[in-house]
């Protein structure tokens, strides 16, 4: 009997091939995908390499990320192989197998399926790890020979997920056949033709979901409240979406219908009135298809704004190629500048641009005209929101040395530099300064330390006042800092070794936590392992949505075309020839993929704001390069999309061709 229900599975796959061979081929490249990302994120050899431990963290989440989606995915896929098999089951239950047998022919299935999907997902990641690697060394510039076994743990946990997958859909699978009769069996198999109601209850409600994520996407204005922002936008979005999908585009068939001069014209009106017919069923995959495109888009022209914005990152985080600070005290600027005076001619380096400036850094909010600190209120209750901002507060002493023309502040005034929105006082505690605004750039205003959020660039009129400031503020986490910050005067390629050799002078001085040293291009290794990660990571987690992508426009061109098949055959018994089918198909197939890229263009253009905030984080704040990356990233995957819908189209030609 064993043998009769592994043959009757079997069969049943390879009768059903045309579903099951390209499920098998996208469950294939994501064990692929999985294995290869989780052996990078465990290797020790990967690990020895300087800064790679950050790499590890980022594909660490990519692994998660991309276990939970692809048992996701292929339940969701399999819906379409069960509703497939069901006639068949209903068969076999009529021809007297009882439903312990059709369970066994299930069990049997899945264990066929897991084991190619398991063996050759294992077989082609252990084949492609190597060139992953080597793209990933390639990408964060390092070069590197560490040779490979197979990772032992890496196998196991790559088949012990795919293995539970299957397992869950094999516990699906006889759930949908315990509770059906032969007769509601072969109902679901016919599921979907029946003409759907217009539904304004949730279409209003999609519509009012996508408003509120777009109005969300679009006025956040910090960067720190984005993100739980983010979040909130884009489970309005899904939810808008689908909503959307299911209940709007059924509505606007139905308007189409109403207009006599469009609806009644021989391509259109079979392809509304096959529209509508099974647009219930259409708008989940529909909307699936837009929420993978966009989910592609964002991370693909997110990851490539990263990657390539790297020097626009590095200097907006790291104004100089060497930033030495430490807590002002009156006799610190006279010992720093000796320090690095020395430093310099013990090592024979030459310097350009150089800064010396002490400074108070806060948070506050503008309310209205003024400027008030709620350092306190905003660290002691974690309150961020839109309003608040950096505020940058440095005395005019160092002002003045960047200035062609001098300031003369009087007690408790104070002067704002290059803003377009002026402000007329700043306040925090029991001091209040009357706040001037001058148009001219200093130099100083690029020392921000705030690069994430809005800032104030504010100077006052003694070194004092930094004191009286900070004592208005009970938390104690401020420090008044003396900075000297220079630029190094030499070839790049020389500018790695004169900045060891500064590290190494200073080391000392660093370890007894006397100064803190940054210098751009130890952080320039950084940024490419921890940034060329991201984006590593982002070309793996978009590949695993294209695939998506692909496998659910070809499933949709599939069920399309065996229901299509009767109505084409009765088209043709009414009088339409070859050439008016052909166009009815075209234009029936065009509506219905054009709207989910639209859609995913819609979503990403108004996920743009928040985007923008978001990659600011990151010290990314070059939008021009982030808009040209969308814009890049969309032109791209519509030119994909475009031909995976010409392929898969090709599926439905030749179904509904067998009918006429």
């Amino acid at each position: 009997m064993k043998k009769l229900y592994f043959q009757l599975a079997l069969q049943g796959i390879r009768k059903n091939r045309e579903f099951y061979y390209p499920f098998l081929l996208s469950a294939i490249g994501m064990a692929a995908i999985f294995y290869i990302v989780s052996t990078l994120q465990s290797s020790e050899e990967i690990s020895q390499f300087y800064g790679m431990e950050q790499i590890q963290i980022v594909l660490g989440m990519g692994v998660y990320i991309m276990g939970i989606f692809a048992a996701i995915f292929l339940f969701y896929t399999n819906n379409f192989l069960m509703k497939r098999r069901k006639k068949e089951f209903a068969l076999y239950s009529i021809l007297g197998m009882e439903k312990k047998h059709l369970r066994k022919v299930i069990l049997w299935e899945n264990m066929i399926l897991a084991v190619i999907t398991i063996a050759a997902g294992l077989f082609f990641g252990a084949l492609l790890y190597k060139i992953a690697e080597g793209a990933l060394f390639f990408i964060i510039d390092k070069r590197a020979d560490t040779g490979y076994l197979p990772s032992i743990e890496n196998l196991g946990k790559t088949a012990l997920l795919f293995a539970a997958i299957y397992f869950g859909i094999f516990l699906n699978g006889i759930r949908q056949i315990s509770f059906s009769t032969p007769k509601k069996l072969m109902e679901e198999a016919r599921a979907g033709e029946k003409q759907p109601k217009a539904n304004w209850l949730v279409g209003v409600l999609g519509i009012l979901f996508l408003g509120a994520g777009y109005y969300m996407a679009v006025t956040v204005k910090n960067p720190l409240s984005a993100m739980s922002a983010f979040f909130m936008a884009v489970l309005l979005v899904l939810a808008g979406t689908y909503f959307t999908f299911m209940a709007v585009s059924i509505i606007v068939l139905k308007l189409l219908k109403k207009n006599k001069d469009y609806y009644y014209k021989k391509n259109h009106f079979t392809a509304v009135s096959g529209l509508i017919y099974r647009m219930k069923q259409n708008a989940a995959g529909l909307a699936s298809i837009c929420i993978f495109a966009t989910a592609a888009l964002i991370l693909i022209s997110s990851g490539v704004s990263l990657y390539a914005g790297g020097e626009d990152i590095l200097r907006t985080r790291y104004s100089r190629d060497i930033m030495i600070t430490s807590e002002y005290s009156p006799e610190i600027p006279e010992q720093l500048k000796s320090m690095k005076e020395n430093v310099l001619e013990g090592d024979d380096i030459r310097t350009k641009d150089n800064v010396s400036f002490s400074n108070l850094s806060v948070l506050g909010s503008i309310e209205g005209n003024r400027l008030i600190s709620g350092e306190e209120e905003i660290l002691r209750q974690n309150v961020m929101d839109d309003s608040t901002i950096g505020i940058l507060i440095v005395p005019q002493e160092d002002a003045n040395k960047y200035l062609d023309r001098p300031l003369e502040l009087k007690e408790s005034e104070a002067i704002q530099f290059g803003s377009k929105d002026p402000i007329s006082s700043f306040e925090i505690g029991d001091l209040q300064y009357s706040v001037k605004n001058d148009s001219r750039r200093i130099e100083l205003q690029e020392m921000n330390d705030f690069p994430a959020m809005g800032s104030v660039f504010l100077v006052v009129p003694k070194i004092e006042d930094l004191y009286k400031i900070k004592d208005q503020i009970n938390i104690g986490v401020n420090k008044i800092e003396y900075n000297e910050f220079f630029n190094l005067d030499s070839p790049a390629g020389e500018k790695m070794e004169e900045t060891l050799k500064i590290r190494t002078s200073l080391r000392e001085e660093i370890e007894k936590g006397n100064i803190k040293l940054d210098t751009l291009e130890t952080e320039r290794e950084d940024f490419k392992v921890l940034y060329g990660g991201i984006f590593f990571t982002g070309i793996f987690l978009a590949l695993i949505f294209l695939m998506a992508t692909s496998l659910s426009i070809y499933y949709k061109q599939l069920t399309e075309g065996l229901e299509d098949q009767k109505r084409f055959q009765i088209l043709e018994k009414v009088g339409m020839n070859d050439e008016e089918i052909k166009e009815t198909i075209k234009t029936q197939i065009r509506v219905v993929f054009l709207f989910p890229i639209i859609m995913a263009g819609i979503h990403t253009a108004f996920a743009f704001p928040i985007l923008t905030k978001l990659l600011a984080l990151a010290n990314m704040t070059n939008k021009q390069l982030f808009l040209y990356c969308v814009i890049g990233a969309f032109a791209a995957f519509t030119l994909f999309y475009f031909l995976v819908y010409k392929a898969t189209s090709r599926t439905y030609y030749n179904i509904v061709k067998k009918a006429y």
